[in-house]
């Protein structure tokens, strides 16, 4: 039990609920040679333990599937920490003088993390 609450001098314990805040909104930008300007949005939410985390970025060009993206789940209440991430990436580069070719990366990851001391 988590919270507790004073009633005629007893405390009631209560059962902690995981509700998340926003801890970072961030933003890049890069000018590269060969892609050209790209940035995305970062977003980061956890609870107010710090047993949850979510966080997602995002670089919306016109559709879904020409655009970066990525989720990321992190459970940090035990020693081992455990991280789920779905992502995509599409670059654009010139095939020639008139085509355009895409490059697009999607997946999955699981990471397991053991730090070395809890601070």
């Amino acid at each position: 039990m988590v919270s507790d609450t004073l009633v005629e001098g007893v405390h009631v314990p209560k059962s902690y609920k995981t509700r998340f805040t926003l801890d970072m909104v961030s933003g890049n930008l890069q000018i590269n040679n060969v892609f050209g300007a790209t940035g995305m949005t970062y977003f980061a939410f956890s609870d107010i333990l710090g047993d949850h985390q979510i966080a997602f970025g995002t670089e919306m060009v016109l559709t879904l599937e020409n655009s970066d993206y990525f989720f990321q789940y992190g459970y940090l209440k035990n020693r081992l920490d455990y991280y789920f991430i779905a992502f995509q990436n599409a670059n654009f580069f010139q095939v020639d003088y008139s085509s355009l070719g895409r490059l697009r990366h999607y997946g999955v990851q699981g990471i397991v993390s053991h730090p070395f001391s809890r601070f």
